[in-house]
């Protein structure tokens, strides 16, 4: 039978220091081995994995590298394993650490996450060699669970705008401007994405799920247990056929249906009929003070409004779902306008309203195709340039018109002191700048 003996001692080393010939000794760890069986060194390695894991559970990376290097380099080298290859050992079992209870240290900057759990980013990268990360602190203190770890594919995200003074947003460049009032991405695979805005404390969003049904979370920024204890939601599907979940009652719809949702209606999910052409539900929420039903409205009950000309580039049809006559609400006000083909040109002359702000979502924008959406005070205007499926967050102080270089659609949503569609102060465009 193979036999294989490993004898570890130290050895006092002495080394003179150049110029001054000062001598230091230090103890270092070298072994003696006689070995004739090559499993050994695989023996060693999971010996010094399973130490590493242990103690970056409760040691941040850097000092771990810096005591744990000098202790098990010299091991690994006496045994020919190459040290790039311990350097991986070392770095990965580290990395897990961070993320392992009782410390979990890399969970702390996403607790702030707390109905899709901390595990939301963190998490779904180390599930397959950590799903003892579910078990942390952290995730524990989620109000409603960790849904980034107990329901499969169920990812939330959530971006906090603060409000920009007019006078500052003068001074912003093109960059300046996209952070601050256009949201980029709404729609990934699996996830709910929310931004946070203080315009009306608005929460803007879109859940597109593709496998599993998501679950609409609850995130901090919302201050209660409950996405709906305080609040009232606008949602409308801009993708394939699906379904939304309001407390244990399904609502089917379709492209360009709506559905209203009322204050403490429950638990919110999210389904597509097709995971191959799945639905994206574009949501819409702002604070609610009473309880109205739930209710769909399906485009062909939306109230319908006819507005300008071809020749002026802007005919174009108003569908008005989510407002007084259609449907009850505390502040919410939604719609859809679609642009015919050869318009161009949407809200102008254009408008502000200073008595609550506006959200603009565009979609069926073709992929080789832009709006250029205008924005700013009258005399202050400014532009961005939007693709398909972006949103913009758009100030009372703020005109709100765009011209694309393609027909396209969008939803227009309002929250504030009124409901009142017509509450415009029209600008004369003349008087743009």
């Amino acid at each position: 039978m193979k036999r294989a003996s490993i004898i570890f001692r130290t050895e006092n080393l002495t080394t003179t220091v150049p110029r001054c010939g000062c001598t230091s000794t230090k103890h270092v760890l070298v072994s003696a081995i006689s070995c004739s069986d090559r499993r050994v060194p695989i023996t060693i390695l999971l010996m010094i994995n399973l130490i590493l894991l242990v103690l970056g559970t409760f040691m941040d990376m850097a000092p771990m590298i810096i005591i744990c290097t000098p202790i098990f380099l010299p091991v690994v080298k006496a045994f020919g394993v190459d040290p790039v290859h311990f350097g991986v050992i070392l770095i990965l079992n580290a990395g897990i650490g961070l993320n392992t209870p009782p410390v979990g240290s890399v969970q702390l900057p996403s607790a702030g996450f707390p109905s899709a759990g901390p595990c939301a980013r963190s998490g779904r990268f180390t599930a397959p060699v950590s799903p003892c990360s579910c078990l942390s602190p952290i995730c524990q203190a989620c109000r409603s669970g960790c849904h980034a770890c107990s329901t499969e594919g169920l990812i939330m995200t959530i971006e906090i705008r603060q409000v920009s003074h007019p006078e500052a947003v003068k001074g912003f460049d093109t960059a300046q401007l996209r952070r601050h009032f256009l949201i980029e991405t709404l729609f990934a695979a699996g996830e709910v994405k929310l931004t946070y805005s203080h315009l009306d404390r608005v929460i803007v969003g879109g859940a597109m799920p593709t496998g599993k049904a998501v679950v609409l979370p609850t995130p901090k920024a919302v201050g209660t247990d409950d996405f709906l204890r305080r609040r009232e939601l606008g949602i409308v599907n801009v993708g394939g056929p699906g379904k939304v979940s309001v407390g244990g009652k399904d609502y089917a719809l379709a492209k360009r249906d709506a559905l209203y949702v009322g204050k403490e209606a429950g638990e919110v999910s999210f389904a597509s009929d097709d995971a191959g052409n799945p639905a994206k539900f574009y949501l819409l929420s702002t604070p609610a003070h009473a309880v109205h039903p739930t209710k769909v409205i399906r485009e062909a009950d939306a109230k319908t409004i006819a507005l300008g000309e071809q020749a002026t580039a802007n005919k174009r049809v108003i569908r008005q779902y989510i407002i007084p006559g259609v449907c009850d609400t505390c502040q919410l006000v939604m719609g859809v306008t679609t642009l015919d083909e050869g318009s161009i040109w949407n809200t102008m002359p254009a408008h502000v309203h200073d008595r609550r702000c506006e959200i603009y979502l565009y979609f069926d924008v073709p992929a080789d195709a832009r709006v250029f959406h205008l924005m700013g005070e009258p005399q202050e205007t400014r532009h961005l340039v939007v693709a398909n499926e972006q949103a913009i967050l758009s100030p009372g102080w703020s005109i709100h018109s765009g011209v694309g270089t393609k027909a396209y659609s969008f939803i227009w949503g309002m929250g504030g002191d009124n409901v009142d569609y017509t509450d415009m102060d029209m600008v004369a465009t003349g008087d743009l700048r």
